[in-house]
């Protein structure tokens, strides 16, 4: 490995951490302008804002990251971009009594810590809000009036690793936000505290 393949897997990763095969080609999904792609969506390819966005519409909590005129990628969310997730609907259904969620929702997921735009439906048959978020797998933080939720896989996650490790809540939060940011530049949307 070390002679034969060590700067073929080089390349190929540092090909990762910038615009890779897609320098000068544009949107993969329309041809426009294309600065976004996905960290969590398989072939790290090129998007629109619009296009990335409508991709995402059954994964909101994908981390999506933005090419920037200076030649790296910073943080960008499916929020900034105009995403709204609509719950007690399918995905290709709007509801006609939308009730906005809390401005700035926060969902804690396995891949970090996710502001979203979220609207509950206000149909006359819906769910309370808190059912709404449990029915998409989200626990919600409250049930009345929720501003977070965690989602079943990262509780699972939690439990797997607090019975295997003993690891305490505080340091898995904490790896939570490093995740969301590494470099420790933004303040988390959360803090564990609140």
């Amino acid at each position: 490995w070390k002679t034969g393949y060590r700067q073929q897997y080089l390349d190929a990763t540092l090909l990762l951490d910038g615009r890779g095969r897609y320098d000068e080609s544009g949107c993969t999904q329309c041809g426009g302008e294309s600065v976004y792609r996905c960290t969590d969506c398989h072939g790290h390819f090129m998007y629109c804002a619009q296009c990335i966005v409508e991709l995402h519409r059954c994964a909101p909590l994908h981390c999506i990251k933005r090419w920037t005129d200076d030649d790296y990628y910073e943080n960008c969310s499916l929020q900034s971009l105009g995403l709204r997730v609509q719950l007690g609907h399918s995905v290709i259904q709007s509801c006609p009594l939308v009730q906005r969620g809390h401005v700035d929702f926060v969902v804690i997921h396995t891949n970090g810590i996710h502001t979203i735009n979220l609207d509950f439906c206000g149909c006359p048959s819906a769910l309370d809000h808190h059912l709404q978020l449990l029915e998409v797998g989200w626990w919600p933080s409250s049930p009345l009036e929720p501003q977070t939720a965690t989602t079943f896989p990262l509780l699972r996650l939690f439990h797997n690793l607090n019975l295997q490790g003993c690891l305490p809540a505080t340091d898995f939060y904490r790896s939570l936000e490093q995740l969301h940011n590494g470099g420790g530049l933004d303040d988390p949307p959360v803090s564990f505290i609140d």
